[in-house]
């Protein structure tokens, strides 16, 4: 087993690298990541394991950020909260609010942690044929 330490950011995206995004207002499939393309059922098996902790991880960091929302932003409909980006009407001056809640959760992102996962081999990946970039899987090949 390796360890390797990512940042808040790093969660976000490695997981995004690996599971794809998806528009959630529309359902679009803006990204289908790693795992949409076609791999080894042994290496699925080891990014699985690794994806599933960077998941849990997200949803503690979405929910961190929503509690972030509620905090600094005024509820528009029902159990729906939004901060004003601007103070102003030209849009020149940046909301207090927003700035506060940019600082906090600024800082948030920073923060790391530490997962322990199988490595990867360039045996394992030769075989993917993608136009994507998976700069953050790239990182846990070990050569």
């Amino acid at each position: 087993m390796e360890k390797i330490k990512l940042s808040i950011t790093e969660i976000v995206g490695l997981e995004a690298e690996l599971n794809g995004l998806v528009n959630q207002e529309n359902g679009e499939v803006i990204a289908k990541g790693l795992f949409g393309e076609k791999l080894d059922l042994v290496v699925k098996y080891r990014l699985k394991k690794l994806s599933d902790a960077l998941a849990a991880e997200k949803k503690i960091i979405d929910d961190l950020r929503q509690e972030l929302i509620k905090k600094f932003g005024k509820e528009e409909e029902e159990g729906k909260f939004s901060i004003p980006m601007w103070a102003d009407e030209e849009q020149k001056v940046e909301h207090p609010d927003f700035t506060e809640f940019k600082k906090q959760y600024d800082a948030l992102l920073l923060e790391e942690k530490e997962f322990e996962y199988n490595s990867l081999s360039l045996k394992d990946i030769k075989d993917i044929k993608s136009d994507q970039r998976y700069d953050l899987v790239f990182r846990l090949i070990k050569e």
